[in-house]
């Protein structure tokens, strides 16, 4: 597997001015049309989506806890937040998680990946977000579901 090549939506060589506050709002991305951000417990579905994106225009970026994931949606405006279910095992924590996203935003959209053993566990059909896949979907799939997603708003 390559190094994680999600990039970071903090940029360190912003300049500040003293005396002069940031925004408390979200940010859109500085270099790409749609920010999307990638929480799971690895890079593999990110480095998927990386290699499939149209360069240019995604932002990809990761987090691998949800505490991170929140500090990263109150600084970066997203266009999709990708989920995976393990983090968020209850309707419930879904619809938690989906709250305090569209309170960042109204149009980010919320796709939950839910892994193949939730399946054989018993997981509950509803689900909270814009869209369900399954973790293991093909990558051309989860692009073009990002590609809608990111058209909605």
């Amino acid at each position: 597997m390559k190094e994680d090549s999600c990039e970071s939506p903090f940029h360190d060589d912003e300049p500040t001015v003293p005396g002069v506050r940031h925004p408390s709002r979200p940010q859109p991305a500085r270099s790409a049309m749609h920010a999307v951000l990638v929480v799971d417990l690895d890079t593999e579905v990110a480095n998927l989506l990386e290699q499939r994106f149209e360069p240019g225009r995604y932002e990809l970026h990761c987090s691998d806890t949800l505490e991170h994931a929140r500090g990263m949606l109150a600084t970066v405006l997203y266009s999709v937040v990708i989920v995976n279910t393990l983090f968020v095992r209850s309707e419930a924590e879904q619809w938690r998680l989906v709250r305090y996203v569209r309170a960042q935003s109204a149009r980010t959209r919320v796709l939950f990946l839910r892994p193949l053993r939730a399946y054989a566990s018993g997981f509950r059909d509803g689900f909270a977000g814009d869209a369900l896949l399954p973790r293991s979907t093909d990558p051309a799939t989860m692009v073009r579901v990002v590609e809608q997603l990111s058209a909605q708003q």
